[in-house]
């Protein structure tokens, strides 16, 4: 699989692309609906708190399914030329023993897989949303497009630097990766970012919505 080969190109340019990904199949359509005054003629015909949480949780859902799609499909093909062994602790593999599930790895393989998946899904559908949060800030859909690939790349550079002051992976990039190439030690290093960069969306999202769209 892609997802667990150290030296797959296909893994890092995925890793890389990431939050373009997450943005393609709904994220800019609320900056569409806005540029084109579509979002005018929705609120006629429905609430706004309504129409901005049904915007939130489809772009969330897209962004997440966007994102497991091409890692499902990898271990699905995988699946039709390699056995389904239980990998061995003997340094082949990357996971580590202070890694995040490291015993679920080498004990039950594919739990460990459908646990990241879930990661990787909920990631995908945070930085789905962090495109509507800046949709009223960036202007430009060129540069908004660009945004969630900036702060991913950003916090990936600067992951490190915390790192080794708090032993804590703030890089999105690093949490979504099955390698683990950080490692991650805690449920909580998920938790904690997965929860931060939701709630910054969700809030920045629906509180320019609701101040700005009043129509």
């Amino acid at each position: 699989s892609m997802s667990l080969n150290t030296s797959s190109p296909f893994r890092m340019v995925y890793l890389i692309t990431f939050p373009i990904l997450a943005m393609m199949p709904f994220a800019l359509t609320y900056c569409s609906d806005l540029k084109t005054g579509y979002v005018k003629n929705i609120y006629t015909r429905e609430l706004k708190k309504k129409y901005l949480l049904s915007k939130f949780i489809v772009t969330f859902v897209s962004g997440g399914m966007a994102v497991i799609f091409p890692v499902i499909l990898n271990i699905m093909l995988t699946m039709t030329v390699l056995p389904a062994a239980i990998p061995v602790q003997n340094g082949t593999f990357a996971i580590m023993s202070k890694s995040f599930m490291c015993k679920t790895f080498y004990s039950n393989p594919f739990l460990y897989v459908f646990v990241y998946l879930i990661i990787i899904f909920a990631f995908g559908g945070i930085f789905a949303t962090l495109i509507l949060a800046f949709t009223r800030l960036i202007q430009n859909v060129f540069l908004l497009s660009l945004s969630t690939f900036v702060l991913w790349y950003m916090l990936d550079q600067f992951n490190s630097m915390v790192k080794n002051l708090i032993d804590f992976n703030i890089s999105c990039e690093t949490l979504v990766d099955m390698i683990q190439r950080g490692p991650v030690h805690s449920v909580w290093n998920y938790v904690f970012v997965g929860a931060f960069w939701l709630v910054i969306s969700f809030v920045l999202f629906f509180s320019t919505g609701m101040k700005s769209d009043s129509y």
